[in-house]
């Protein structure tokens, strides 16, 4: 008969009472506990009793989610799938009489898209939401659209070891939030940094063999990545101690080889785990006192060598660092080491940035577009995409076909079950659309750039590798794309073809030997003595370098007619202007994106072909081309101070790189009768910036933020307005006497900077203050004026003097 584990107590029991409460009275719940608590088992065990229908546990990594499924089940003397079950992306365990599904963040997403209702289901936890994965605040983002919409009943409970609370009660508002003090065994800190020219993963060697020596019990040592732990563990190969069993732990390792490394040592044993970040939340593993910290870590963040997110090295945050230490006295007192100085310690950032301010947004926008939103603004999140990356990624999707105008597409529908990048998905239902003898090839090729280059020294040939995967994890992948997709039609595709359809803006035409200009406008270089070296097209798929022309990593030759047959709709004839002397003259090209196919003369424009080429010109110009004088630029910054001043107002954005990228809209009418230099140098841009703003902004600016301002003289003075400070009035100090408050726009919101001239135009004082002015420092300033310009008035008391604009002798009688 199977031994069932019993439920032992864990710091949590103390609130679970509490817990239930707030969950009778609230739809949203915050359930704040330490690592090593006891909330990611013992809530949902206890919720099981207490709650009716079905719960989803999110647990962010599969690790955790399948061994937590397990242990929860053998509490209840069951197996994973009976009562309680797990599904990932690769695996799952769920049955008919499952009321508790712990899932992964990507298949949360997908249920919610197929059943947005999540009928049966009454409450969702969100586990470990510290870790603020891009899919996990998704699906909060989407599940409280739910909450608010389709089932007001739905309960949503949130719970985090180490984010910020407050930040978060304000995000669910209204809600409860429970706080559960935990208990942990005490954690002696050490800090040993590298010496000078000390490579990080050798002193880490050294560390893990000489405290193994000095200390007894299990150690667990993280590291960023699966190459670290395998060079590590080659390196401490025949150096441990006799009694220490060496497990490597990560992500992408076989189910059995994670469960051993998770397993409790074997009787007389002790365990050395080398683990990525896996092993920060939700698993105990049992007997470890001992935790070396690399102080590393990979983030998926937006690479520009790839257009698409990717596992950036990079120093961990504070917050994650004392996740790392608490391992150590999950089960009795234990030393942490840190691989850095204690006083590197305060230069960590506070908390690890969340994923959606770092990484690619296509992959969200996608999901969004599914769920009918265009504008992220319109759901609620911790932080909002930003607006840059979020504008990229649409345009990204447009060309992929996936969106129409911000709404999703039958090819985007296709693309989204598919659950990859949307890049990689957009070729591979091309692919399967239409030549389905392909379809091996391009699922390989889709799971190897869905990973990291498995042959970083090689050259940049992608056909090479292909070859070589064999039964590699990527080799397996491919295989679960196969199965997802059914081919169709006879025709083979090139590699070169394909990968075309995942990077439409990355097609190269050869420039000089080596030398590549790409569709988007860069220019990119094979290392001398590539394959590739002498193909005329290329479609790169991986680069190096931010400056000038970036090394060429991952790339495959593609012949001119395959890419232009499947990019057929992208290749358009464009007028080009050129200036001869005074004179334009005019050619058309046939472009692809910033590439250009061919050129004829043109003999004649239309004045829509002139607007749209002499807008392309002044893009490849740049804002300097045009005629700005002070007036137009003061004009465009007081709307830009406008955006910021009175946000209620739809202003539009004007900054240079906005009215490069809408030329067409604000500049294009006043530019169909330029035939000259002379008459561009003629264009009024104040006038254009001023027609561009709709109705009734023009008055509302001249009201609100005026260009000059009436002193109490009558005389009028300009404003200088600029980005991100107060504007600056430039006015005689006689103008101002009697003034205590310095004058104010926007309604009293924006206090004007004075810069109070002397008689010769020369500032004496730059204040916001007049009444301290006054009563301060204007004694100094009158003791040394009033020498110096005699004829003027310099009272003693110039809080209660009357402005004046004359000198003594022509005061008006």
């Amino acid at each position: 008969m199977r031994k069932t584990p019993a439920l032992r107590s864990l710091p949590v029991d103390e609130v679970l009472p509490q817990l239930t409460s707030a969950l009778a009275q609230h739809s949203r719940l915050i359930l704040e506990a330490p690592p090593g608590a006891g909330k990611s088992t013992q809530v949902p065990l206890h919720l099981l009793k207490t709650l009716g229908g079905a719960i989803i546990m999110l647990e962010p990594r599969r690790l955790a989610a399948r061994s937590l499924a397990r242990y929860m089940a053998s509490i209840l003397g069951e197996k994973p799938g009976q009562t309680i079950g797990y599904r990932t992306r690769t695996d799952s365990a769920v049955g008919p009489e499952t009321r508790l599904e712990i899932v992964t963040e990507g298949i949360l997403v997908r249920r919610l898209q197929s059943d947005p209702e999540l009928d049966g289901v009454s409450l969702v936890i969100f586990d470990e939401f510290h870790e603020r994965n891009l899919t996990g605040d998704l699906a909060l983002a989407l599940a409280m659209d739910v909450q608010a919409g389709l089932r007001d009943d739905l309960k949503l409970l949130v719970m985090s070891a180490t984010l910020d609370g407050d930040r978060l009660e304000k995000l669910l508002s209204p809600c409860a939030r429970v706080q559960s003090l935990g208990r942990s065994f005490p954690v002696q800190l050490r800090y040993q940094a590298p010496k000078v020219n000390q490579p990080w993963l050798g002193l880490c060697g050294s560390v893990v063999v000489n405290t193994l020596a000095e200390e007894p019990g299990s150690m667990l040592v993280f590291l960023p990545g699966g190459g670290e732990i395998r060079r590590l563990a080659a390196d401490l190969e025949g150096r441990l101690p006799a009694d220490v069993d060496l497990y490597p732990l990560y992500g992408d390792l076989d189910k059995a080889l994670q469960d051993e490394a998770i397993a409790p040592p074997k009787a007389g044993r002790r365990k050395l785990v080398l683990a990525t970040p896996i092993a920060e939340t939700s698993l105990t593993i049992e007997g470890i006192r001992l935790v070396v910290d690399s102080g590393w870590c990979r983030r998926p963040m937006l690479d520009v060598a790839t257009g698409m997110s990717q596992l950036k090295l990079c120093r961990i945050s504070q917050a994650s660092a004392t996740q790392r230490a608490g391992r150590a006295g999950r089960l009795e007192p234990g030393i942490a080491i840190r691989l850095w100085g204690e006083s590197q310690q305060q230069s960590l950032s506070a908390q690890t940035p969340a994923e959606i301010v770092e990484a690619d947004l296509a992959p969200l926008v996608l999901e969004l577009a599914q769920w009918g939103v265009s504008d992220p603004a319109t759901l609620n999140w911790l932080d909002l995409p930003p607006p840059r990356p979020w504008r990229e990624a649409v345009k990204l999707l447009a060309q992929l076909d996936a969106i129409d105008e911000g709404r999703i597409s039958a090819q985007g529908r296709a693309m989204a079950r598919l659950g990859c990048h949307p890049r990689l998905a957009h070729m591979l239902t091309q692919v399967a659309a239409e030549a389905g003898s392909s379809l091996k090839e391009a699922s390989l090729l889709a799971a190897l750039l869905e990973e990291r280059d498995p042959f970083p020294g090689w050259d940049a040939d992608i056909e090479g590798r292909l070859s070589a995967l064999g039964k590699h994890t990527i080799a397996r992948q491919a295989e679960r794309y196969q199965r997802q997709l059914k081919g169709k039609g006879q025709e083979r595709w090139s590699l070169g073809a394909m990968l075309s359809l995942a990077y439409p803006e990355r097609i190269a035409m050869a420039v000089a030997p080596g030398r590549y200009r790409l569709a988007m406008g860069r220019g990119a270089k094979l290392a001398e003595g590539d394959r590739l070296w002498g193909s005329p097209w290329l479609v790169v798929a991986q680069m190096s370098g931010d400056k000038g022309d970036a090394l060429i990593r991952l790339a495959a030759a593609v012949n001119l007619d395959d890419w232009q047959a499947l990019h057929s709709r992208h290749l358009y004839w464009q007028a080009r202007l050129d200036w001869e002397g005074e004179r334009l003259t005019a050619q058309e090209e046939q472009r692809y994106g910033e590439l250009v196919l061919a050129t004829r003369p043109l003999a004649s424009l239309t004045e829509q072909q002139r607007v749209t080429a002499l807008c392309d010109w002044l893009r490849r110009q740049g804002m300097g081309a045009l005629p700005w004088d002070e007036a137009s630029r003061q004009y465009q910054t007081r709307i830009l101070c406008a955006r910021q001043w009175l946000p209620g107002e739809p202003w539009p954005d004007v900054s240079d790189d906005a009215l490069l990228g809408n030329l067409e809209s604000w500049l294009g009418p006043y530019l169909g009768e330029v035939r000259s230099k002379q008459a561009l140098a003629k264009l009024d841009l104040r006038q254009a910036l001023e027609s561009y703003l709709a109705w009734p902004l023009p008055q509302t600016l001249a009201q609100k933020l005026p260009g000059r301002l009436e002193v109490p003289t009558g005389q009028q003075f300009a404003l200088e307005y600029r980005l991100e400070e107060p504007p600056v009035l430039s006015v005689p100090i006689q103008a101002l006497y009697g003034q205590l408050a310095s004058p104010t726009l926007c309604d009293g919101q924006v206090v004007v900077t004075c810069a109070l001239l002397s008689p010769a135009r020369r500032p004496l004082q730059v204040t916001r203050d007049l009444a301290g002015f006054w009563a301060g420092s204007y004694k100094d300033v009158r003791k040394e004026m009033r020498g110096r310009y005699p004829k003027h008035e310099w009272p003693e008391d110039p809080a209660n003097a009357k402005p004046t604009r004359f000198t003594k002798n022509r005061q008006p009688k």
